[in-house]
């Protein structure tokens, strides 16, 4: 009675109704790698960010022999930019999973106005 529950689930979370493969009929395959690309590239941003984040907050510096300054407003901005690039990251995975169910489900990526 409990594998009928759980099969119930994860015929909820998984759309069982879709196929797990999609037929390459015109752009699909380019679509898909524009998606992986732009996931790439939200990667790449987020990383970026988070570097700029953690050298801010180390205060490092790119010549050595600079006298430092006593401020502390290194924090509230690298927390920001960490932010940042946890919002990128996010941004990247939602971005390609709609893209993913629009490709399974033939949506059209870009839609014309009537």
């Amino acid at each position: 009675m409990k594998t009928k529950s759980k099969f119930k689930l994860l015929s909820l979370v998984v759309d069982t109704k879709m196929p797990s493969e999609v037929e390459n009929k015109g752009s699909q395959a380019r679509d898909f790698c524009m998606l992986e690309r732009n996931f790439l590239s939200h990667v790449k941003l987020a990383l970026l960010l988070a570097v700029l984040s953690w050298s801010i907050l180390l205060k490092s510096r790119l010549v050595p022999g600079q006298p430092e300054k006593e401020n502390d407003n290194g924090t509230p901005l690298s927390a920001v930019e960490y932010a940042a690039s946890l919002a990128c990251v996010i941004a990247g995975v939602w971005e390609y999973y709609k893209g993913y169910r629009d490709l399974r489900t033939s949506t059209p990526f870009f839609k014309g106005t009537k």
